[in-house]
């Protein structure tokens, strides 16, 4: 372009552009400070936008748009202050505003699988941490670093091109060189996964929390992509035509390899099923027994998962569902009192049931709570 100065207006209206807005709820009008983030399919480009009264507590959004699909051209030249149109006249919309905060002064991120983890710098020297899973769906913030006097994080961040678990920010005259992972503060798989850092794993063989680089030649066990929306253990609970009871629990975790997985599933000290009507592959098992169990009443079940060393107990309230509505007479209260405690409600029939083959999947909340849908 230099070389050719002549056909640079060309070069120019050559290009691809359109105007970008942010956002829906204020007039955001400043870029602060931007990245591309690199994506399979597309390029998902990340600004910051800052409206103009400093004391609102939501003055700065961070959004994400998908540039890949932009068809305008480029008018020509624009001078300070003079609205940069396209040609087409169209506006590029946000993809997803993914986070809205105080003061936000620059943006940087990494792909990890399906998930987008973005590193956030504010006016108050702080920099925050957090994920976005494939839908965009942002995990909880952490503050990776603050500094002392509030002094300002500009607007570049670059990461550490030997060591990627390393970010370098700039705070006026400072240059700080920030840990982005703290995998080694969390001292168990349950503890790790409960991080929902998918940049952070249990390495099996080491039996610790590590990024995945520092766990070779073993299995490394991770969150899967739908994580921010699932319990660490599911179940789902079927009955079939020779009125035997099914337990399947699902565990919200996936490996490199294939780690040693066992489960157990107990009432009180006695095991529920044994071993022939007990399965378990990774990470996945299920347990079988007749349904005389539960018609005495109500059943709390300990399901144990133990992978290698590190075991995992939740407990389930298990009801018998064709009794759980004879006493009342509401179709509405029926109904509610069937889903909550994990069976099926029949809306043809009006009546609670167990559910046949494929079904919903049932939520342990904590120890010693109901199965809830």
């Amino acid at each position: 372009m230099d070389s050719n100065k002549r056909k640079k207006k060309e070069i120019f209206k050559s290009l691809q552009a359109a105007t970008i807005e942010c956002c829906n709820d204020k007039v955001r009008p400043v870029l602060v400070s931007s990245t591309v983030i690199p994506s399979g399919n597309g390029v998902i480009w990340a600004g910051v936008f800052s409206a103009q009264n400093q004391q609102d507590p939501e003055n700065t959004a961070l959004a994400l748009y998908d540039i890949s699909t932009v068809q305008g051209r480029v008018k020509g030249f624009c001078t300070t202050g003079e609205k940069c149109d396209s040609e087409s006249g169209s506006n590029l919309q946000p993809l997803s505003v993914v986070f809205k905060y105080s003061s936000m002064s620059s943006v940087a991120a990494v792909r990890s699988g399906s998930w987008i983890v973005l590193f956030i710098g504010t006016s108050d020297g702080q920099l925050i941490k957090f994920m976005l899973d494939e839908k965009f769906t942002p995990g909880c913030p952490i503050v990776l670093y603050k500094s002392d006097d509030e002094r300002a994080v500009l607007p570049r961040m670059h990461f550490d091109p030997v060591d990627y678990k390393y970010i370098y920010i700039a705070l006026r005259k400072e240059l700080r060189r920030v840990s982005v992972v703290q995998c080694a503060k969390y001292s168990s798989l349950k503890d790790c996964r409960a991080a929902l850092d998918p940049l952070c794993g249990w390495c099996v063989d080491t039996q610790r929390c590590s990024t995945q680089d520092e766990c070779s030649n073993t299995s490394w066990v991770s969150i899967p992509k739908n994580s921010l929306k699932t319990q660490l253990l599911s179940f789902l609970m079927t009955e079939n035509s020779s009125r035997k009871i099914t337990l399947h629990l699902a565990l919200s975790l996936e490996s490199t390899g294939n780690p040693a997985f066992s489960c157990s599933f107990t009432r009180g000290s006695v095991n529920l099923c044994d071993r022939s009507d007990l399965t378990a592959v990774f990470p996945n098992c299920s347990c079988s027994f007749p349904d005389h169990i539960l018609y005495t009443g109500v059943s709390e079940v300990s399901a144990t998962v133990t992978i290698k060393d590190q075991k995992i107990t939740e407990t389930l309230t298990l009801r018998n569902c064709s009794s759980i509505t004879e006493n009342t007479n509401a179709s509405y209260t029926q109904c509610v009192q069937c889903v909550t405690s994990g069976c099926q409600w029949s809306s043809s029939s009006q009546r609670c049931d167990w559910t046949h083959g494929t079904g919903p999947q049932l939520l342990i909340q904590a120890r010693h709570t109901d199965a809830t849908l």
